[in-house]
């Protein structure tokens, strides 16, 4: 009878240890959370339209999702570790309650998903509670593992009834006496020192009587807006007025900074657009918009500020969560007294584009 010999038995073991990182290599990243030195920070939700194939907004624990009438979704859950690693995609069980308004279609706790369908609408104050668990050994502690969501079910808004076709406008009649909208800039702070009044942008402020880097206050007169320009021809830093500024300093452009700028003045009888509020009910600091603007951070009502909006009759608005119009969106073409629950949200939007008929 042979017996193993030493070198046999260390054979036999790195065989078993090529099989075993063998193994390790075929694991799906997204199961690979429960190593040493992962752990999970948080749980996010997934969704996808299956209609569309569009992914949502995702949310996490005791969010809200709101879908219409005969909407149909998958939702997935989906684990985020600590620091800049990339989401993990867990086991999980979605349980919605008894009075739910959804369908359940179907169910896979392996890849942590559940597949659901809108059917009846909720009451305003009405929400189906969707209850979820993690299963297996991640790494997370018994808050972020279980939780619930809710999923409210809304009937889509009807159309909006056709208007009557405007009735014809006389031309207008330009009264010789009346003062011309324009902006007036100033040397000083305070509508103080040398100034000088402008009804059409400038791209070499060196030919003003003002002066190339020189303003430091200015007066805009209702229904304008202007673009300040750090340099010649419409270049480098910019900062959007519609209102008076006491003091440039501060500003994007900053204070004696200004080479050039655009205008654009609408008369009374034609100025139409949209009012952004920096709080719920319409209240706070307001700026009227009667044009498109793709970067709010240089603006009275602020960047990531707005919470409700005033729309004019026959004006649609498309708001942006971020710069140059990108990101999510929310088009709106009636007056909303707050921007939760829309898909751009609160305290979220970055830049419009107003179209009026």
């Amino acid at each position: 009878m042979n017996r193993p010999t030493l070198r046999t038995a260390v054979v036999v073991l790195s065989s078993v240890a090529s099989l075993a990182t063998a193994v390790a290599a075929q694991e799906p990243e997204e199961h690979r959370a429960a190593r040493p030195g992962v752990q999970i920070q948080s749980i996010e939700i997934q969704v996808e339209d299956l209609a569309t194939g569009q992914q949502l907004a995702p949310f996490g624990r005791g969010g809200q999702l709101q879908l219409l009438v005969g909407q149909r979704v998958r939702l997935r859950m989906a684990a985020i570790p600590s620091g800049n690693g990339a989401a993990r995609y867990p086991s999980a069980r979605f349980t919605p309650n008894a009075q739910s308004r959804v369908i359940v279609e179907a169910v896979n706790e392996k890849v942590g998903s559940i597949t659901l369908e809108a059917r009846r609408v909720d009451q305003p104050n009405e929400a189906t509670v969707v209850f979820y668990e993690v299963l297996g050994d991640f790494p997370m502690d018994q808050q972020t593992r279980e939780g619930r969501i809710y999923v409210q079910v809304v009937a889509p808004e009807p159309e909006p009834a056709p208007e009557p076709a405007p009735r014809p406008r006389p031309a207008p009649v330009e009264a010789p006496s009346g003062p011309q909208l324009g902006i007036t800039f100033f040397e000083h702070g305070e509508f103080r020192g040398r100034s000088q009044k402008f009804f059409d942008g400038m791209t070499d402020m060196r030919r003003s009587q003002v002066g190339n880097d020189a303003v430091s206050s200015l007066r805009v007169d209702p229904g304008c807006r202007a673009v300040l320009y750090e340099h010649q021809n419409s270049r480098g830093r910019s900062t959007v007025v519609t209102a008076d500024v006491s003091y440039l300093g501060g500003s994007q452009v900053g204070n004696d900074s200004m080479s050039s700028f655009e205008l654009e003045c609408v008369p009374p009888e034609s100025r139409r657009g949209a009012s952004l509020f920096d709080a719920e009910d319409f209240r706070g600091i307001e700026e009227v918009f009667y044009g498109d603007d793709g970067d709010l951070r240089d603006n009275r009502v602020g960047d990531d500020r707005a919470r409700s909006v005033r729309i004019d009759r026959g004006c649609r608005v498309t708001l942006y969560e971020s710069p140059e119009f990108r990101g999510r969106s929310t088009v709106v073409d009636r007056d909303f007294e707050t921007l939760r629950g829309s898909q751009v949200g609160l305290d979220s939007v970055s830049s419009l584009r107003i179209a009026c008929r």
